[in-house]
């Protein structure tokens, strides 16, 4: 692990670059949307690819795939929301989607906060809907293969 910290921006929260497998940080995630997801009658299946990692500041993705994550679980009920990564040439992507048309409200609040984050990564990140159409959410970033 390498850890920097930032000289010229006085940060409290030192950054923390490594690679960070993405289906272990959802499955963090998950435990710990457990509650709200019972509550809410929601199933989460976390279809990412076991042997993906990113090398990122991991306090940076789990922010933003945190906040993506729990916006779709409070936003929808009696839902399976699906987590699946796939790959475009030397891109990683990791879609949110649900089997039901719902709008993130709350996530079009953080919209601002979550697109600075993503370009600290490098990457980007895109809203889709239509009618009758669940919205999915595509986070984008450059990856590398752990095996």
């Amino acid at each position: 692990m390498k850890t920097l910290s930032e000289s010229r921006v006085h940060s409290a929260n030192p950054i923390c670059i490594k690679t960070t497998s993405i289906h272990k940080l959802i499955s963090k995630l998950q435990s710990g949307l457990l509650s709200q997801t019972t509550r809410k009658k929601n199933v989460i299946i976390n279809d990412a690819e076991k042997t993906l990692a990113v090398f990122a500041d991991e306090n940076i993705l789990t922010f933003v795939i945190g906040s993506l994550l729990s916006s779709a679980v409070d936003n929808s009920s009696n839902c399976c929301i699906r987590i699946e990564t796939f790959f475009k040439e030397n891109i990683i992507c990791i879609r949110i989607r649900n089997n039901g048309a719902f709008i993130y409200h709350s996530q079009m609040n953080m919209l601002g906060q979550i697109g600075q984050a993503v370009r600290k990564l490098n990457g980007s990140v895109c809203y889709q809907s239509g009618e009758n159409r669940p919205l999915t959410v595509t986070l984008s970033m450059p990856f590398i293969h752990v095996k």
